[in-house]
C-alpha cells in the first residue's frame, strides 16, 4: 500500500477543496516550502493517486493545479481518505519524534512502548530507535525520560521546564497561518492539528484570545501575530497543568523583581477573569510566571514604556548602534527609528535570555542567508548584553536585532526618495515588518501608511486610505488588493510587487494642495505656486521639528560639567566624584553619587562598555532634578573588575529626570566614544573649553 506524508496529504486535500485552480506559490507559502518542493509533492500526489486508480492531477503551464471535475471520482477519493484516516501516513523520523514527544508531555501517567507503536503504526523497534532522539530533546530541556519495566515511560523534570517544553513543541509545529486563524477568526477551525487536539479539550479559545485583547488594552500594547498566539498557547499548557496539580513554584529572587513590575500589577488584576471561566485558582507564583512570558513577548507596538526598559537598557543599545556602525557603510547613530525599534526589541529579548524563554524565528536562516556580514557584526557586538543580562543570545534573537538594523542601512538607501499608499502587515513583530517597510519604500515609490499586525487590518482600513496591503501572511478577504511576499523580498516577491506598484502610485502633497486649489481659483502660474508652497511645507516641517529635539550631548554636557585630573583611590571614589560634579551644577541631589555606586554593586561592572571608559548612572527617581551628564577624568586610572575593559580614567555619569529626553544625547556620546580618534582626543586635551567644542563639533556631524 502506498501512503502520503502529512504535507503531502494536506496540499492534496487543498487542492480537492478548491473550486478553482490551486496556484503552486499559494501552496509553497502556505505550507512554507518552496515552489520545487511542492512540484515534487504533486508528483509522489500523482503517483499516489495512479495506485489507487485515480486520475492523475491537472496542470496547467502558468503553475495552476487542480483535481478532476468528476464527481465520482471526488467521492472515491474522500471515500479511501475516510478508509485510511486522514493521518494514516508513513510518517517521517521526525514526524515521528514530534507525535512522541506530544504524547509523551500530554499524558498524565506512563505510557507503553506498544502503545506508542499503535498510534504511529510503526514496530516497537522503531520506537525504541526513537526514542533516542526523545532522550536528547528532553535532555537540553532538563527533561528526564524515566522508564519503569512493566509500567512504561513518562517525562519527568521540573514544572518551569517542562511547561517550557510542550509551549517550544506546539509553536513549532503550528504553521504561522494556522496560528493566525485564532487571532483573526472569533471562532477559529481547531480540529486540523492532531499534534495540538488533546491540549484544546474544554479551553475555550475564544475566551483566551479576548484576554490578551484585555491585557493589550491594559498595558497599552499591541502584541505581534505571532507572540499573540504564543500567549494563547502558553495559557492553554498552564490551563491544564495548573487542573493536572501540577503548579509552579518561583524562584524567590527573580519573583520580588517580577512582582514590582508594572506587568505584573496587570496581570494580578485581570487573572480572576481566568479562574472564574476555568473554575480554577491560580497561584502567585504562576502569575509571575505569565509575567515573564508577557515581559518575553515581542510588541508590534507600545504607549508606555515598562519600568524595565530604562536607562541600562538605553546605554546597551546605543553602544550596540554606535559598533555595529563602524562595520557599515552609514552612520546609524542618527537613526532614531533604529533606535526606537531596538529599545522595544531589546527589552523583552532580554527578559526571554535571563528567564530561558524559547523564541520561534521563522525567517532565521533567510536573514542568516541575505545579511551574512550583517549578522556576524550585531553577533560580535552584543557582547554587552550577554554581560548584562549573564546568558547568552541565541542566534534567532540575533537575527531580530539584525532585521533591525537591515531596516535601518534600506532607509539610508531610500532617503532622497519620495514617499506617496501601502499598508503593511507582519506577524514576527517590528524589525521584520520594519525590514520589509524600508525594502518596500526602496524599491518603489510608495507612502507607508501603517505598519500593523494581521488583527488590525480592519481597524486600520477604516481610518487610512490604503491602495495595497502588503502582507507576510494570508489575511481575511478586504476589497483591497492583497500581495503576500516573503519580508526579505526575493526576487519573484519584487516581480509580483512590480505589476502592481505603478497602477498604486500616489502624487506628493504640494500636487495635492494644487488639485484643491485649482478647484476654487484660477491659476496664473503653477510652476510658482509649487515652489511657495514646497517651500512653505518644508519650513513648517523643519521647524516642527526643531521645536520637538530633545537636547543635544553639547547641551547636557556643558564646559562647567567637566572635571580634569582628578584623584582618586578606587572605582568608588570615581563613581562619587562624578556624581559630586552632578550635585554641584544642580543636576541631583547628594544621594545620587551613591545610587549609581549602588547600581555597579547590584549589576556588576557592565558600564564599562570601552576600554578606560565608564558610564555610570542610577534610576530616575534617586535624586535627580533635570538630565545631564558630568565627565571627569582620572590622573590616574583605577579598575573597575572589567578585565577586558580596566583600568579605567575617563567616567561619564548620566542624570535622567525622564525615560527619553537624554537618549539623543546619549546616542552621540555612544557614538563618539566607539571613534578611537575621538577618544585619544579626550584623553590629550587639557583645556575644558576646547573638549566642549569638540563635542558641540563632532555632535553637529
Amino acid at each position: 500500500m502506498m501512503l502520503l506524508n502529512e504535507r503531502r496529504c494536506s496540499v492534496l486535500l487543498d487542492i480537492l477543496e478548491n473550486e478553482g485552480w490551486a496556484r503552486i506559490r499559494d501552496l509553497a507559502q502556505r505550507f512554507h516550502v518552496s515552489d520545487r518542493t511542492i512540484r515534487y509533492d504533486l508528483d509522489v500526489v500523482d503517483d499516489f493517486l495512479q495506485f489507487n486508480n485515480l486520475s492523475s492531477l491537472i496542470r496547467k503551464q502558468n503553475g495552476g493545479v487542480k483535481f478532476v471535475e468528476s464527481t465520482e471520482e471526488k467521492t472515491k477519493l474522500l471515500r479511501l481518505f475516510q478508509h485510511l484516516g486522514l493521518y494514516q501516513y508513513v510518517l517521517s523520523s521526525n514526524e515521528r519524534l514530534q507525535k512522541i514527544l506530544a504524547e509523551l508531555l500530554y499524558v498524565k501517567d506512563y505510557i507503553r512502548i506498544n502503545d506508542l507503536a499503535a498510534i504511529l503504526y510503526v514496530s516497537r523497534g522503531t520506537v525504541i530507535k526513537d526514542l533516542q532522539k526523545v532522550r536528547e530533546w528532553l535532555e537540553r530541556r532538563q527533561l528526564e525520560l524515566r522508564s519503569i519495566p512493566k509500567y512504561g515511560i513518562k517525562v519527568v523534570g521540573p514544572e518551569r521546564e517542562y511547561r517550557q517544553a510542550v509551549v517550544e513543541l506546539l509553536r513549532k509545529n503550528l504553521s504561522l497561518s494556522y496560528m493566525l486563524e485564532w487571532i483573526t477568526i472569533p471562532e477559529p477551525n481547531l480540529s486540523d492539528s492532531q499534534l495540538f487536539k488533546c491540549w484544546l479539550e474544554n479551553i475555550d479559545v475564544a475566551f483566551l484570545q479576548t484576554y490578551i485583547r484585555r491585557l493589550e488594552d491594559e498595558l497599552k500594547v499591541v502584541f505581534s501575530d505571532v507572540a499573540f498566539s504564543g500567549l494563547v498557547i502558553y495559557l492553554i499548557v498552564s490551563i491544564h497543568r495548573i487542573r493536572a496539580g501540577r503548579d509552579i513554584v518561583g524562584r524567590q529572587s527573580e519573583l520580588e523583581v517580577l512582582q514590582s513590575s508594572r506587568t505584573f500589577a496587570v496581570a494580578l488584576t485581570t487573572i480572576p477573569l481566568l479562574e472564574e471561566r476555568f473554575d480554577l485558582s491560580i497561584p502567585l507564583d504562576e502569575v509571575s510566571l505569565f509575567t515573564e512570558y508577557i515581559l518575553g513577548s515581542n510588541v508590534a507596538s507600545s504607549a508606555v514604556e515598562e519600568q524595565e526598559s530604562r536607562t541600562e537598557i538605553q546605554m546597551l543599545v546605543c553602544n550596540l548602534i554606535a559598533r555595529v556602525s563602524q562595520d557599515v557603510p552609514y552612520d546609524l547613530t542618527e537613526d532614531h527609528q533604529l533606535l526606537e525599534g531596538l529599545l522595544e526589541e531589546v527589552r523583552p529579548t532580554l527578559f526571554r535570555v535571563k528567564y530561558g524563554l524559547s523564541l520561534e524565528n521563522p525567517y532565521l536562516d533567510e536573514v542568516k542567508s541575505n545579511y551574512p556580514l550583517l549578522f556576524e557584526s550585531v553577533r560580535k557586538h552584543t557582547n554587552s548584553l550577554a554581560a548584562y543580562i549573564g546568558g547568552q543570545l541565541l542566534d534567532e534573537e540575533i537575527s531580530y536585532l539584525t532585521v533591525h538594523f537591515s531596516a535601518a542601512l534600506e532607509r539610508m538607501k531610500n532617503r532622497d526618495k519620495i514617499q506617496p499608499s501601502v499598508l503593511v502587515i507582519c506577524a514576527a513583530g517590528t524589525g521584520t515588518a520594519n525590514l520589509l517597510a524600508s525594502r518596500l519604500q526602496y524599491l518603489f515609490d510608495i507612502k507607508i501608511v501603517a505598519i500593523a499586525p494581521c488583527r488590525q487590518v480592519q481597524m486600520l482600513l477604516e481610518i487610512h486610505h490604503v491602495d495595497i496591503i502588503v502582507s507576510t501572511v494570508p489575511i481575511p478577504t478586504v476589497s483591497i488588493p492583497i500581495l503576500i511576499v516573503n519580508p526579505l523580498l526575493p526576487p519573484h516577491d519584487i516581480a509580483l510587487l512590480e505589476n502592481h506598484m505603478d497602477k498604486a502610485k500616489g502624487t506628493s502633497s504640494v500636487d495635492d494642495l494644487v488639485k484643491v486649489i485649482e478647484k476654487y481659483c484660477s491659476i496664473q502660474d503653477y510652476p510658482q505656486l509649487r515652489r511657495e508652497l514646497d517651500s512653505v511645507l518644508n519650513a513648517t516641517l523643519e521647524e516642527t521639528q526643531m521645536d520637538s529635539d530633545p537636547p543635544s550631548l553639547s547641551q547636557l554636557l556643558p564646559a562647567s560639567n567637566i572635571r580634569l585630573n582628578v584623584s582618586v583611590q578606587n572605582w568608588r571614589d570615581a563613581i562619587y566624584e562624578a556624581g559630586n560634579v552632578l550635585y554641584q551644577e544642580g543636576y541631583s541631589e547628594p544621594i545620587y553619587g551613591q545610587a549609581m555606586v549602588d547600581v555597579v554593586d547590584k549589576m556588576g561592572p557592565y558600564i564599562v562598555y570601552w576600554k578606560g571608559i565608564a558610564l555610570p548612572h542610577a534610576d530616575i527617581d534617586c535624586g535627580v532634578k533635570k538630565s545631564g551628564f558630568s565627565f571627569i577624568r582620572l590622573k590616574e586610572p583605577v579598575a573597575f573588575g572589567k578585565p577586558e575593559n580596566d583600568p579605567v580614567d575617563m567616567i561619564f555619569a548620566l542624570a535622567a529626570v525622564d525615560h527619553s529626553s537624554h537618549v539623543i544625547a546619549l546616542l552621540e556620546l555612544t557614538n563618539i566614544l566607539s571613534d578611537a580618534d575621538k577618544v585619544a582626543c579626550l584623553r590629550s586635551e587639557n583645556e575644558t573649553e576646547k573638549i566642549t567644542q569638540m563635542f558641540l563639533s563632532w555632535s553637529s556631524t
